[in-house]
């Protein structure tokens, strides 16, 4: 009969099963197909109950993800699959794990993989393995890494000291910062001659901050000045929080009798590379007195932006910031920024180059029912970002491992090697089947399997 294996408790797999939308399907062999019956692909959003021979069919982990976790911890990694009689074992970079592994224990009765006393040796790629007697399905990779929070060194070398004319602009770098793994966010703190005392510096129309953490002061006023300015690094992910102990950064404010000050480019994004689907910000900070007016612009349409447009192309209130979701390729391009005020303009530019990993244009391969000595054809059509260089031809595998460029006569590749067929299938021809497309920016990967029917 039909099982499941699954390292979650029941009303998990009720839950996942409610996120699936989960249709069952009876394949009864009483029922039968009739001669003139055609091949059946099955969509895998739809888990059957196994009354033919077929693999097994991974359905967590589902999704490519990363996870982040501190030293020292303990955690799992859960798998769970449909089928018959099947044997869930976890691969990491490929490699099947050592039972006698100090760390990372595997518990094949339910597919759990259990880390003890996490660190930076048990980073990895991991990839769940469901296997019975009619072959070996593969999950999608979970990329596990060491989270990294440290601290600033301290080094009174580091103390820099800025002057700047009142009513002038100044950019503060976030010198020396700490790299956080995952990205961290940043915050500014200071003490002027003001304000005694440490206060997190707010952002507003003369204050405002990129996301490198530099902090950006666009008219200098002479209540600026202090001998504190120090730049914190954030993770509200982990928790965590870095800032210095030493005054890093000092800065002196003079007097001058020009208070009108011409725009100013202090800092602006350069070329900027993002995902197709993902979202970017752009980023450009004038100096300038009066305070200018900025308008963001489509170089390549030569056209103002308007804030909101198709809801999801956004302005900052500064006008600092033009951030733009659920990117398309025809965000590609050139975008400008203008400052102007009374006693002139200035003016900068960015190029948006909008990439992507391959994403496969159909459900790839596919799940695929088949009568005896039909032929049985999987796709792997995968495409990348407009404009850039074609992909390379997918990798195959029959149960995870390589076909390699001599197939045997059963099997062959079309011509672009994005189809792959099995000819005239008997009864022992049930298999699972792999692709795995690539390029700079990561891969696509789909399991499929066959399944044969009298």
């Amino acid at each position: 009969m039909f099982e499941k294996v699954t390292s979650q408790a029941e009303n998990k797999s009720a839950r996942t099963m409610a996120r699936l939308g989960i249709l069952w399907v009876h394949l009864l062999l009483c029922v039968g197909f009739p001669e003139s019956a055609s091949i059946k692909y099955w969509p895998k959003s739809t888990p059957m109950e196994f009354h033919i021979p077929a693999p097994p069919h991974v359905i967590d982990p589902f999704m490519q993800t990363t996870e982040y976790h501190s030293a020292g911890t303990r955690f799992d990694l859960n798998c769970e699959a449909w089928g018959l009689n099947v044997t869930l074992k976890w691969l990491q970079d490929g490699s099947t794990i050592s039972p006698t592994h100090a760390y990372i224990t595997e518990h094949p009765d339910n597919g759990t993989l259990s880390f003890h006393g996490f660190t930076r040796r048990d980073e990895g790629y991991f990839q769940c393995r469901a296997s019975n007697q009619y072959g070996v399905s593969l999950s999608q990779v979970v990329e596990v890494r060491q989270s990294v929070t440290p601290q600033f060194n301290n080094d009174v070398k580091n103390a820099m000291t800025f002057t700047v004319h009142e009513g002038g602009g100044i950019a503060l770098p976030c010198h020396d910062r700490p790299t956080f793994i995952p990205q961290a966010s940043y915050n500014w703190y200071n003490r002027t001659d003001t304000y005694q005392y440490q206060i997190h510096v707010k952002r507003h129309d003369r204050m405002d901050m990129d996301i490198n953490g530099t902090l950006y002061i666009t008219t200098v006023e002479r209540s600026d000045a202090g001998d504190y300015y120090a730049c914190a690094v954030q993770s509200v992910q982990l928790g965590k929080i870095s800032l210095p102990k030493l005054p890093y950064i000092s800065l002196k404010v003079e007097k001058t009798k020009e208070t009108k000050v011409i725009p100013k480019v202090l800092g602006w994004t350069g070329h900027v590379t993002a995902d197709k689907g993902g979202e970017v910000t752009l980023e450009c900070f004038f100096s300038g007195n009066p305070k200018p007016v900025i308008r963001w612009r489509d170089g390549e349409q030569d056209t103002t932006i308007i804030n909101g447009t198709g809801r999801r192309i956004y302005v900052s209130r500064s006008s600092h910031q033009l951030t733009i979701s659920r990117l398309t390729d025809n965000d590609e391009g050139t975008y400008i920024c203008e400052a102007e005020n009374s006693k002139g303009s200035a003016r900068a530019s960015t190029f948006l180059n909008v990439t992507s990993r391959p994403l496969f244009e159909k459900e790839s391969p596919q799940i695929i029912i088949a009568p005896t000595g039909s032929d049985a054809t999987f796709s792997c059509v995968a495409k990348g970002a407009f404009r850039e260089q074609p992909l390379a031809p997918p990798d195959w595998t029959i149960n995870g491992n390589s076909i390699g460029p001599k197939q045997d006569e059963q099997i062959s590749l079309s011509e672009d090697k994005t189809k792959l067929t099995v000819h005239n299938v008997t009864k022992d021809d049930v298999m699972s089947v792999q692709c795995n497309v690539s390029n700079s920016r990561g891969y696509a990967f789909g399991n499929g399997y066959l399944a044969v029917i009298e």
